[in-house]
């Protein structure tokens, strides 16, 4: 699950307002009490780019389908996951919501409940497709991370360490 955004900025203010807490400069101090202001403004206001959500919806929707295909053309699935094609089937091929956001959650907690159900019934599913899920599951979590650390920008190392 990715951390919503009231918490990151939650989280930033309370950080900084820890630290600005120790600042014995006047100025400095004021300094850091702006930016708490301002994040606490800015937190009301944020949102995740709709097109960043778009992307993580459809990959997952992807690996669903990926994944219904995979446990339909293999041997019997054990009994626990005998729902779990449908379910997935729904999820790829159904109706999107306008809301990306509880969409992305929505599918992303259904990615964590498919995993767990299939590490919970692994003795008794097939090992090439036992396998093959893994292998498709780390794939997308692999993406994941790169197109969220592609999102990250370089931290001011220098800068930091010449305050």
């Amino acid at each position: 699950m990715v951390n919503s955004l009231p918490r990151l900025f939650a989280g930033l203010i309370d950080t900084l307002d820890q630290a600005g807490q120790s600042v014995t400069d006047p100025y400095a101090r004021s300094q850091v009490f702006a930016v708490i202001d301002i994040l606490t403004n800015l937190a009301h206001r944020v949102e995740w780019k709709r097109a960043d959500l778009q992307a993580s919806v459809n990959d997952l929707r992807a690996l669903f389908a990926e994944i219904v295909a995979l446990l339909g053309e293999n041997a019997p699935c054990p009994a626990a996951l005998t729902e779990l094609p449908e379910q997935l089937a729904a999820a790829a091929t159904g109706p999107l919501s306008d809301d990306l956001l509880a969409e992305r959650d929505r599918l992303s907690r259904l990615l964590i409940d498919t995993m767990e159900r299939c590490a919970a019934t692994r003795a008794q599913t097939p090992a090439t497709v036992a396998e093959a899920i893994d292998r498709l599951c780390n794939a997308y979590l692999r993406r994941q991370l790169d197109r969220d650390l592609a999102l990250v920008r370089r931290p001011l190392f220098r800068r930091m360490s010449q305050a």
